[in-house]
């Protein structure tokens, strides 16, 4: 189970006003279909992961749970406070970097990646769009732009399920093993997801990405 506590605003000075709360948002391990639709449409823009994301744990389908739904809640322009617990914390950020920056990334040099982190933060550093046939990638996570078309059938029918996290095995591995070597689906144990997110808030005209 994956448990965020959400809140109208994220300042930490309104955290005690009247009617800022919005209760606690619960996504089990099966996935997060709507859970960030939910809340951003709630009025939350602010949500607070109970529990520390721990990549290297043993439960690997609630850490794709969460991973899933702070990607989905970045995607909203939603503010995310989690922390992050993983052993090589330089792979980790720069494959991480597109999410929101965790509050703590408890790792050796986590401090350091953390700060890189923060810095080179934006709204579609890593995003997918869908159209007539194929989805584009668009990943800014090296510093330089790589834009990916996907538009074979069995290529394209795979994000669907990676989308919400699926296991390895129900997916075409042929599929499975291009993504995971163009860095666009991540593996935990026996877990994949699409790494990717839709943007769903511009900071700008979409004209003008």
């Amino acid at each position: 189970m994956v448990q965020c506590v959400l809140r109208r605003h994220y300042a930490a000075d309104t955290a005690e006003l009247p009617g800022m709360g919005l209760g606690t948002l619960t996504v089990d391990a099966t996935g997060s279909a709507g859970a960030a639709r939910d809340a951003y449409e709630s009025g939350a823009r602010h949500a607070l992961l109970r529990q520390p994301v721990d990549l290297d744990g043993d439960d690997p389908a609630s850490t794709v749970a969460a991973l899933v739904l702070v990607r989905d809640l970045t995607s909203y322009g939603m503010v995310v406070d989690w922390r992050l617990v993983h052993g090589d914390a330089t792979a980790t950020w720069r494959r991480l970097a597109h999410l929101h920056p965790p509050r703590e990334l408890l790792a050796p040099g986590g401090e350091d990646a953390l700060s890189q982190w923060r810095a080179s933060h934006c709204i579609g550093k890593c995003f997918h769009r869908n159209g007539p046939g194929f989805v584009q990638v668009r990943d800014w996570r090296t510093g330089q732009l790589r834009r990916i078309t996907i538009d074979e059938p069995r290529h394209r029918a795979a994000v669907s399920p990676l989308l919400e996290g699926a296991l390895a095995q129900d997916i075409d591995q042929e599929v499975l093993a291009d993504y995971t070597a163009a860095g666009l689906v991540d593996m935990l144990g026996a877990h994949a997801w699409w790494m990717p997110y839709q943007v769903r808030r511009w900071p700008q005209s979409h004209t003008a990405v």
